[in-house]
């Protein structure tokens, strides 16, 4: 079993709010990186929303390799 599948993604669309509830961020770090265009999202009219898959790339592209020790 992968840990991907025990993390629990929220269904729907979610606003800057609740990505960043999510995420465990201020909602002003979604802001500026939403800003920057640094994160995935999807526009709505004028606002920024988070799909599942949105989530899961921000989540993974913030992954650190072990490095072994010299």
């Amino acid at each position: 079993m992968s840990v991907d599948s025990k993390i629990r993604y929220p269904d729907g669309l979610v606003d800057i709010a609740g990505a960043a509830a999510w995420l465990n961020v201020p909602a002003s770090w979604v802001r500026d990186k939403v800003s920057a265009r640094a994160i995935p999202f999807t526009k709505v009219g004028r606002h920024a929303r988070f799909t599942a898959d949105h989530l899961r790339e921000i989540h993974e592209s913030g992954e650190v390799p072990v490095v072994a020790p010299d």
